[in-house]
């Protein structure tokens, strides 16, 4: 039985993790179809090598996450950063980290991502006890805080291998509309973030940067995607 928190769907999976490692499994397999069969080329002026569902990630969020990064830290260098949930895209192809680490839940991304030159290995954001306490400069979490079961153990994980003045950097979806009502069978996103929830949620994070990407930008861009929210923030003093 998983620990589930922060939830604003009714999940009827009894807490399962094994039934959302099987959904996101199936949908990266999709995902990497569209790479086989080029549907991103195709469809998108992007010609890079890419899921479809990660060209808005790959052409607006991490072009915007990685300017806002060298405005506020132009001097900053990172000797080691980790990109949890990696998909197709990495931010650490927008900036220089030294030592790069990439994690994804499902081995064909792993494999996927590795054979681009990555250093990547399988592993899940809520039980990250290879990595060491207080070893990242830098940690990325893009669409990933979403749809895991438990968002407090997440952050908690995150939390202890970040350094003190470490970054976590990344992208979730903006005001999405879920009705808790909804019982997820097929697991999909299962919290929302909004102005009445962030700080609350990331209460023992101050958060540095924060910029919204619209739906009507994102369709200028040639995407469909949902509104969304970049964001850049640091761990609170003592924790």
């Amino acid at each position: 039985m998983a620990t589930v928190d922060n939830i604003d769907v009714i999940i009827d999976t009894e807490g399962d993790s094994t039934l959302y490692e099987k959904w996101y499994r199936d949908l990266a397999i999709q995902n990497l179809n569209h790479v086989k069969n080029k549907t991103a080329a195709k469809q998108h002026k992007c010609n890079k090598e890419l899921g479809i569902w990660h060209i808005p990630t790959a052409i607006i969020v991490y072009p915007k996450l990685s300017a806002s990064i060298l405005r506020l830290f132009p001097n900053r260098t990172f000797e080691s950063g980790i990109d949890i949930g990696c998909g197709t895209v990495t931010l650490f192809d927008y900036i220089q980290v030294s030592n790069p680490l990439l994690i994804d839940l499902v081995e064909e991304y792993c494999i996927f991502m590795r054979n681009k030159g990555h250093r990547v290995r399988k592993g899940n954001i809520e039980n990250l006890n290879f990595i060491e306490d207080a070893s990242m400069d830098i940690v990325i979490c893009s669409d990933i805080l979403e749809p895991v079961f438990s968002f407090r153990t997440a952050l908690n994980e995150v939390k202890r291998i970040l350094k003190p003045d470490g970054l976590l950097v990344g992208n979730i979806p903006w005001e999405q509309k879920l009705h808790k009502s909804d019982r997820i069978s097929n697991f999909s996103h299962v919290r929302t973030f909004n102005n009445s929830n962030l700080s609350t949620r990331f209460s023992d994070w101050t958060i540095i940067d924060k910029v919204i990407i619209s739906d009507t930008e994102a369709r200028r861009q040639g995407c469909l995607t949902l509104r969304s929210l970049n964001f850049i923030m640091t761990k609170k003093v003592g924790l």
